[in-house]
């Protein structure tokens, strides 16, 4: 894991996974599920740090709070439009707010979960935003999980 703020870019720069978020087990937990998917995530904690990460590594998705100590998701979501269009929000929460899920994906979210988070659910939003990315098609009888909210504890 790499703090935000004690990251240096070295070249070349790779494009990173984000993951923002205020609650110190979450952020771990999280962290150590696209650890397993192999990625790498860059960290912060602060709405502030997340949007200096942003300034300072292309960043491909971030994994985002929808509440940080310091702001919204909000902020960070117009931070990754301005430096990286192609980059995908995926907005997490500990509670199943309709208005927020509905918040996040009319602004354009690749997707919103709510807690507990779970490895094969970050996977498949992994594996589909980075799908995307790269304009590959799904494999037969695959399908991205974009668009759906879903219940704490399913």
């Amino acid at each position: 894991m790499v703090r935000a703020s004690e990251a240096q870019p070295a070249a070349p720069v790779q494009a990173r996974i984000l993951v923002a978020c205020s609650e110190p087990e979450t952020l771990r937990s999280l962290a150590s599920i696209l650890w397993q998917c192999g990625a790498k995530p860059l960290v912060a904690s602060t709405q502030r740090g997340a949007k200096a990460a942003i300034a300072t590594f292309p960043v491909y998705l971030a994994v985002c709070e929808d509440h940080l100590p310091d702001g919204g998701f909000e902020a960070i979501f117009d931070s990754l439009a301005t430096r990286s269009p192609r980059a995908r929000l995926l907005v997490c929460s500990r509670l199943a707010e309709v208005d927020r899920y509905l918040k996040a994906m009319n602004m354009g979210a690749y997707d919103y979960i709510c807690s507990p988070y779970r490895f094969p659910e970050i996977k498949a939003v992994l594996d589909g935003s980075l799908r995307e990315l790269s304009f590959k098609k799904p494999s037969v009888g695959e399908t991205p999980p974009k668009g759906r909210m879903r219940s704490i504890g399913a």
